[in-house]
């Protein structure tokens, strides 16, 4: 919950680009989900999977789990875990990830 408000600061630099799909997933219920999206702010996609997809999709069954992948579906880079503090989670989202975003757009 820590990154948060980074990632919203990351959707909004990004949610005009064509080329960027950004999104959550998450096993919690959809009643869960929807009261954590509510309480703070989520402003990009939320989406239920089961707990053995979200599983897979992480890689490593830890979270969170950051990833960047490529339209081919290449992961491009990835990051499993991060602070527990907010101030400093969020401060470290813009600036770690976006860099690997622009760099794949830039490939294109």
């Amino acid at each position: 919950m820590a990154e948060m408000n980074g990632l919203n600061k990351l959707y909004d630099t990004l949610k005009n680009n064509k080329n960027v799909l950004f999104l959550s997933f998450t096993y919690d219920p959809t009643e869960t989900a929807n009261a954590v999206i509510e309480k703070y702010g989520i402003k990009y996609r939320v989406v239920n999977l089961s707990r053995d997809e979200c599983h897979r999709l992480s890689g490593t069954g830890r979270y969170p789990t950051s990833v960047v992948i490529n339209k081919l579906g290449v992961i491009k880079w990835a990051a499993v875990g991060g602070p527990v503090d907010e101030e400093i989670a969020s401060g470290e989202i813009v600036p770690t990830i976006l860099p690997e975003i622009m760099s794949e757009l830039r490939c294109k």
